[in-house]
């Protein structure tokens, strides 16, 4: 966190906006590549040099760098070009990432806290980038659901983004412990203090309450339907591996598993912009036939959710979408990608 004099900081941005590379106070617009034929720690600066890249930018690219590597354990992702930002101060929590005319973009802004002077730099909290970049890698893989007007595909963008968070925190050795204790508190914070705790993806929220308050229809309350049900077979897989050394040893593979069958998932289901959370829930559970232990225990959670119902058990699972919720939420207003 960052105390520092409001008007001081606004008279050195002023200062400093002649400058052609919109280098400010402590942070810098570049663009980066990284590409599928170099290691997953080399990042190739196309436009800047090195000197200019700021502590922000380079806090925030290394989570980018972290989250785009984790990911390539499960897809093939080619070069990814987009531009960081981190020179702007807004009002409240709304780091975000867009594309327009083909040009990604990722925004971590400097927020104004409620003392009215003091700022917290979102470059440096690892839930928020992850979850930006957890937008930017979707995009990569299905463009059209970004610029889809579907409620659906609204929420399980701000869904993916959220799950992308929590893989992370255990995909990072620095953060795991902060994950593990999660789990097993059921605090699961996108953000990485009580300040940009933004959603928790533990506190369940099923299509029932959707359909009794329109108002969860806005995409980021929607999206809690499918991160919490993700979210909980995660911590019910965990917790019912045993005693506590053994969960934790059998951890990684859980994580691991929910991760790859996500995005397995999203790769199965091509482009299709009318697609409904039930359809992406069905996805998920279509494409992990290989883990009959862990598929089952998703399958519940996702039942739980209202996603899904069960046909039959024996001798192998299966399920169809909960035709009582598909109509929910089928039409979206407003910006996919803010936090």
């Amino acid at each position: 966190m960052l105390k520092l004099q409001y008007g001081t900081l606004l008279n050195r941005i002023k200062s400093l906006k002649t400058k052609s590379a919109l280098l400010t106070l402590a942070s810098v617009l570049s663009i980066f590549a990284l590409s599928p034929s170099h290691s997953s720690e080399d990042w190739r600066l196309l436009d800047l040099s090195n000197e200019q890249i700021s502590r922000d930018g380079q806090e925030a690219l290394n989570v980018i760098n972290g989250v785009v590597s984790m990911y390539r354990q499960d897809a093939q992702i080619g070069h990814l070009y987009f531009s960081l930002r981190t020179d702007s101060v807004l009002d409240q929590v709304n780091a975000s990432y867009s594309r327009v005319n083909g040009n990604r973009a990722l925004n971590f802004p400097y927020i104004i806290q409620s003392d009215g002077w003091s700022l917290y730099a979102t470059a440096h909290d690892q839930g928020i980038v992850a979850h930006e970049t957890g937008h930017m890698v979707l995009d990569y893989f299905r463009p059209s659901w970004l610029d889809s007007q579907s409620a659906h595909l609204a929420a399980f963008h701000e869904a993916f983004a959220d799950l992308t968070t929590q893989f992370y925190r255990y995909h990072n050795p620095a953060s795991r412990p902060k994950f593990i204790s999660e789990l097993e508190n059921g605090q699961a914070c996108v953000g990485d203090n009580e300040f940009t705790c933004i959603r928790n993806n533990s506190a369940r929220l099923t299509l029932i309450n959707v359909q009794q308050d329109e108002r969860l229809c806005e995409s980021h309350e929607f999206s809690k339907t499918f991160s919490s049900a993700v979210y909980d077979s995660m911590a019910d897989a965990f917790m019912s591996s045993g005693q506590r050394p053994q969960r934790i040893r059998a951890l990684g593979t859980i994580v691991t598993w929910h991760r790859t069958m996500l995005i397995k998932a999203v790769l199965s289901l091509r482009g299709s912009t009318s697609l409904t959370l039930m359809d992406i829930s069905l996805a998920m559970l279509r494409v992990s036939d290989e883990n009959p232990i862990y598929k089952n225990v998703l399958g519940n959670s996702f039942i739980k959710n209202g996603f899904i119902t069960l046909i039959h058990k024996s001798p192998i699972y299966y399920y169809q979408a909960n035709s009582q919720f598909v109509p929910l939420c089928q039409l979206q207003d407003g910006r996919i990608g803010n936090a």
